[in-house]
């Protein structure tokens, strides 16, 4: 089934959509026996004149020479005779470019080679088209409406095929698909010099076309530049380049405001140290203080700076805040490098004073036993003293209680070096502590161990010993005292427990009732019998006492519960 279809110059050809084939001619099936009329021949023009027809389709004739028109035909003009045609005699010239030669007009017969060209099999136009493609430096810049237009009109080859555009649209295809490195870098420069120039015209109207502008806005802006009208690179290009070129303006827009914010933000601090002015010890001003007096539109020399008008009230806050932040910690680092020094010039005072007790005192040297009141009123005038009283860490007392406890420790250790020398020696105490303190130090003074240990020391380590004999002599009477005590509460719990339980009254005497406890383990453990009869009579007072009043409980046998009164009555 044949088509009648229109190409992009308006020419009509035919498509067959059942074979897949094209042709300029039209075919036989829809070819109609043509019979002209003497009112429908076209008549012959003189040389030089044209006809053309308007918008409303009326016919008017123009001489290319002398570019002169009218409405009436030229004269000495007669009708072109066109024969009629029949569907036969159209069927046997298709394949050949016809040559129409008029009778009557032999003298203006066109003898263009376009009009003679004969056509080939595909197979053989193949090549041919292929290089008239390449004899024309035809690139992928190009369009296939290009090609018809400027080969279709100068060059035969592209008529070798004339009736199938699909497949001179393929061969134009397979060509691109087909070209060599060298015509793609060469199509390549030819792309990169469009850019440049595209963006030297996009510069050329900065005025109106910026960063911000789009791309249908440019459009119409451009129109009428012959770069953009006349270029037969594609709209998807143009675009690409216009958006490469918008985001370098960009970029440098972006560039400037930075440069310009930069140099705003140097001169703000500048201003804000000037306003701020913050002395060695004083804290920098408040920011709803700054904003009232110093800043925007509050303070005329605040506006007077053109560079200001780039900031926002972010930007001046967060140098605020980062000037704040630097005087804060310039001030922290003064705290630190003036604790610093005080600790460097506390810690001599110490060392000097600690030198003064050790070395320093006149007639006095620090022992385990010396007092504060010992040495006060002999370093109390004392510079190595007057430094340190009022200084951060320890103080004269701790240091000289320091130092005593060190001497102490000192002494101690020769405390136990003394005893077991003592011991060695088979040593024996005497009632008398002096006599003691006189034998003692006899022998720790023969003992190579104490040799550099002087008198006073010495005397100091002897009263340790005894001292320390004496302690633990009271230590063994606490706790003799102690299991005696336990072994009479024992001895008493036992006979109060029988006499209790057997609710027997004791015997008067202790003798009387002494066989039936002397082999308890309570009675053995007793001292002397002695302790036992006192016992035994502190007991039975007590049985008798509660004899006598039944009121009152022994502790040892009340009850752990409060008896009710009778007049309670239980609910229960």
């Amino acid at each position: 089934m044949w088509k009648a279809i229109k190409d992009d110059k308006g020419r009509t050809y035919y498509y067959d959509t059942v074979n897949k084939k094209s042709q300029w001619e039209k075919p036989a099936e829809l070819a109609k026996p043509v019979t002209t009329s003497p009112t429908d021949q076209e008549p012959v023009l003189p040389k030089d004149w044209r006809s053309a027809k308007t918008k409303e389709g009326k016919v008017y004739y123009y001489n290319v020479q002398t570019k002169k028109s009218q409405w009436d035909i030229p004269k000495e003009t007669e009708p072109k005779v066109q024969p009629t045609v029949t569907p036969k005699q159209h069927a046997a010239t298709t394949g050949v470019k016809k040559e129409v030669f008029i009778e009557g007009d032999s003298q203006f017969g066109n003898k263009s080679a376009l009009l003679t060209v004969r056509t080939a099999s595909k197979e053989d136009a193949e090549p041919q088209f292929i290089a008239m493609l390449q004899q024309n430096n035809v690139d992928a810049t190009w369009s296939f409406s290009r090609i018809m237009n400027e080969l279709g009109t100068k060059d035969p080859r592209y008529w070798l095929v004339d009736n199938d555009p699909l497949w001179k649209q393929q061969m134009f295809n397979k060509y691109l698909d087909n070209r060599t490195e060298e015509q793609l870098l060469k199509e390549h420069s030819e792309i990169n010099k469009f850019q440049e120039a595209f963006k030297e015209m996009l510069k050329g109207k900065s005025l109106e076309v910026n960063y911000s502008t789009s791309w249908n806005d440019a459009k119409r802006l451009i129109s009428d530049e012959p770069i953009y009208s006349h270029s037969v690179v594609s709209e998807l290009e143009k675009k690409r380049c216009y958006d490469e070129y918008i985001l370098e303006l960009r970029k440098e827009n972006e560039q400037e405001h930075h440069k310009l914010k930069e140099q705003a933000l140097i001169e703000l601090r500048d201003y804000l140290k000037s306003v701020i002015h913050v002395e060695q010890d004083d804290m920098p001003m408040s920011w709803q203080n700054l904003c009232n007096q110093y800043l925007f539109d509050k303070n005329k020399r605040y506006m007077a700076n053109q560079h200001f008008s780039i900031l926002t009230h972010e930007d001046v806050l967060k140098e605020y805040i980062n000037l704040v932040q630097q005087i804060d910690a310039r001030i922290i680092q003064d705290l630190q490098q003036g604790e610093k020094e005080n600790y460097s010039r506390d810690r001599y005072a110490r060392d000097n004073f600690k030198k003064l007790l050790k070395e320093g005192i006149p007639n006095l040297v620090v022992r385990a036993t010396t007092k504060w009141s010992d040495i006060y009123p002999l370093i109390k005038g004392e510079s190595a003293f007057l430094n340190i009283v009022g200084r951060r860490g320890s103080n004269p007392i701790d240091l000289f209680l320091d130092l005593v406890e060190e001497k102490y420790v000192i002494v101690c250790g020769l405390r136990s070096i003394g005893q077991q020398v003592l011991i060695d020696a088979s040593f024996e105490w005497l009632a008398q502590n002096d006599k003691n303190t006189s034998a003692i130090t006899n022998i720790l003074r023969q003992n190579v161990q104490f040799d550099s240990v002087d008198d006073t020391d010495l005397e100091i380590v002897v009263k340790e010993i005894i001292k320390a004999r004496e302690d633990m002599l009271e230590e063994q009477r606490a706790e003799e005292l102690y299991l005696e005590r336990q072994v009479k509460h024992r001895f008493k719990e036992m006979l109060t427990k029988h006499y209790t339980r057997a609710h027997t009254t004791p015997a008067t005497k202790w003798e009387e009732s002494q066989h039936l406890f002397k082999d308890t383990p309570e009675y053995l453990q007793l001292k002397d019998d002695q302790v036992g009869e006192a016992i035994y009579n502190e007991v039975c007072q007590t049985l008798r006492d509660q004899k006598e009043n039944p009121h009152t409980a022994d502790p040892h046998t009340r009850g752990t519960k409060r008896p009710l009164q009778p007049t309670i009555a239980l609910d229960y």
